[in-house]
């Protein structure tokens, strides 16, 4: 028998987290997640895939985000029609996630069709409702820690802490481990509880979005509050380029906590996004998997206005008193958001609060950099809001996080691959995991094979 894995995705970039496990004949991939950020990654979205889909039997997703599952509708367009794991709560997430972003897709095609801003005739989106739905009928759910055998594989979920129904996967096959970390979450997450661990495994694939950073050790809520406060005061608005799911939820339920203890001032709160408005509401389903108590979430959801048609997201717009507003998607790649962005952008009253990771050739990461001008629609928006980046709302672990989940791994893998990170990022994980442990780990290349 033979094992192997091959990288298509995520290597040298924090998106298109897509890893092919094959044993012998059978070949099953971890995430399929959609390639987001610079052009030139955007458009291996387009690609030839370099696997026959129809030779795929089963998909494993760590968890819902998009760059680690959103891809999943372009590849059952292209004729995968194997089956896909993953935990309840994600999949749930999913069948939110899917439909909007085919959603998205299309009105951003018909916009650009309409304004005639795009050299393709006609633009055409990366997959419709219809693929959406057709992938959605694929899913198995299954439950945490339990041993799913598929295709001579043994499977496992267990909690990781990075969002709702997200997840590392050990897999057991040829006599071999391998663990798939997943995004790894952070201790003491405002809504998440703590991640689980595993004591010994062959393989290590790890991610490194903070492979070269420590989250600073400010109060969240203190930061948080001052902005809030101050953009407030002067009679502005504070935006809010939020993950749809995960980080808007916490967001709403901290901004609600500062409210009632007269911390900020008690102006509308309106979350536009309709994914995350459904997102919202799956929490409120799985609220047994949070470990903020139900009633203290009920409260916070008291407190929010949904946007939910486009007529009330404009609405938004004309409204020039001050408000806080919530809106996808969080690194300002598409969405809503970017409506806001032209409305609010030039105006010095406002703030524009980043509060995620923002990946390399964004119009987050541009604002975060401190650029003043943001081209959006085909048009340059100048931008004289106040930019803040608070790092203390990421759902990701910093470097000493991740080394803190990996030390509980009491054996020496036989390898570790180093995946989902800037090549900064990641190459600065290899050395903290090198010094530290001083295990053999790689930097695999995309569409690198390793024989396991």
């Amino acid at each position: 028998m033979t094992l192997s894995i091959k990288f298509l995705g995520a290597t040298g970039t924090v998106t298109g987290s897509r890893y092919l496990l094959t044993l012998n004949d059978k070949r099953i991939m971890i995430d399929c997640g959609m390639f987001q950020g610079l052009k030139d990654l955007r458009l291996r979205n387009w690609d030839h895939f370099p696997v026959d889909p129809e030779k795929i039997d089963a998909i494993l997703l760590t968890h819902a985000h998009l760059d680690h599952s959103g891809y999943l509708p372009r590849l059952v367009k292209m004729g995968f029609k194997g089956k896909v794991f993953a935990t309840h709560s994600t999949t749930a997430l999913c069948n939110i996630l899917y439909p909007d972003a085919a959603h998205i897709q299309e009105e951003d095609a018909n916009f650009l069709n309409r304004k005639k801003l795009s050299k393709h005739k006609p633009a055409l989106p990366l997959y419709t409702l219809e693929d959406a739905r057709a992938a959605l009928k694929l899913f198995h759910s299954v439950d945490w820690d339990k041993t799913t055998e598929a295709f001579g594989f043994k499977i496992r979920f267990l909690p990781i802490s990075h969002l709702l129904g997200a997840s590392f996967i050990a897999i057991e096959a040829d006599g071999k481990k391998i663990v798939f970390s997943g995004d790894v979450g952070r201790d003491k997450d405002p809504i998440l509880p703590e991640r689980y661990f595993m004591e010994k495994t062959d393989y290590i694939v790890c991610e490194s979005t903070y492979g070269d950073r420590l989250h600073p050790d400010n109060d969240v809520k203190e930061e948080l509050s001052e902005v809030i406060s101050k953009t407030i005061n002067r009679g502005g608005t504070v935006l809010i380029p939020s993950f749809a799911v995960g980080r808007s939820q916490a967001l709403i339920y901290i901004i609600n906590q500062l409210k009632l203890n007269a911390r900020i001032p008690d102006v509308p709160v309106y979350l536009n996004s309709p994914m995350a408005i459904e997102a919202t509401k799956t929490h409120f389903n799985f609220s047994t998997e949070l470990k903020m108590p139900k009633e203290k979430l009920v409260e916070a959801l008291k407190d929010i206005t949904y946007a939910k048609t486009p007529n009330q997201s404009e609405q938004i717009d004309k409204n020039k008193t001050p408000k806080i507003v919530i809106s996808s998607s969080g690194m300002l790649v598409g969405g809503r958001i970017l409506h806001h962005l032209k409305s609010m952008g030039p105006d010095p009253k406002n703030s524009i609060v980043l509060v995620g990771f923002q990946a390399a050739g964004t119009r987050g990461e541009a604002l975060a950099k401190g650029k003043k001008e943001l081209k959006v629609h085909g048009q340059m928006i100048p931008i004289q809001a106040e930019v803040h980046a608070i790092q203390n709302l990421s759902g990701h672990a910093d470097y000493k996080g991740v080394l803190e989940w990996l030390s509980h791994f009491k054996n020496r893998p036989q390898k570790v691959f180093i995946t989902h990170g800037e090549p900064k990022a990641s190459e600065a994980m290899k050395e903290h995991i090198v010094k530290q442990f001083q295990w053999d780990t790689v930097l695999p290349q995309y569409k690198e094979e390793f024989t396991l």
